[in-house]
């Protein structure tokens, strides 16, 4: 898979990203994944985070109200 282009391959990767996290897991420590798992995550990481940044970004105005007064920022 070069990109993310369906829903249903997001949910795929993000299950194969799980199934990975869970062998990491069972290991004691995500850090002994042998190669091939660890280069497999950040692969489906990155599709992942492309996918997500087109289909579910946030404004870039972020309404925040502001703690010392009764006012309201925005970032």
């Amino acid at each position: 898979m070069k990109k993310i282009i369906t829903e249903n391959e997001y949910n795929t990767a993000m299950a194969t990203m799980e199934t990975i996290i869970e062998h990491g897991t069972l290991l004691g420590n995500i850090e002994l994944l042998g190669d091939v798992d660890k280069a497999e995550y950040c692969r489906l990481a990155k599709l992942v985070q492309e996918w997500e940044h087109t289909h579910y970004s946030f404004p870039v105005s972020v309404y925040a109200p502001h703690k010392e007064a009764n006012v309201y920022a925005y970032a």
